[in-house]
């Protein structure tokens, strides 16, 4: 079983089973995630901009998460099921550890989302 089929059988308790993927996958696809949430059309310069990275970069890691089944595109960029399932877990993942940094350790917002970032 390859790993996006991992990741949708195990859903609530993917964490573990994000492990398998590389750590650019993690930034691309909540990038992808946060682009359609806004409204904003899905396409390869659009998540260069949105990351600060460079376009060759971003076809790089989208060619990588096509081939893994976590992205599919034509004109527009889509996450597939696995995908959009990768960028749930990874987007609660930063919105818990900002409302932790924000909340709990009373840090600064100028510094929580760099902060959150890393984790």
């Amino acid at each position: 079983m390859d790993n996006s089929k991992n990741l949708l059988a195990h859903e609530g308790d993917g964490q573990e089973l994000i492990e398998n993927f590389p750590v650019s996958f993690f930034s691309h696809a909540e990038a992808i995630f946060h682009l359609k949430e806004a409204g904003i059309e899905l396409k390869k310069t659009r998540v260069a901009d949105w990351l600060g990275s460079s376009r060759a970069n971003v076809s790089q890691v989208i060619g990588r998460m096509q081939n893994s089944g976590l992205v599919d595109f034509g004109e527009d960029l889509e996450l597939t099921k696995a995908g959009l399932c990768l960028a749930k877990i990874i987007a609660r993942r930063h919105r818990i550890t900002e409302r932790f940094l924000s909340e709990v350790l009373n840090l600064p917002w100028e510094d929580v989302y760099k902060e959150s970032s890393r984790w």
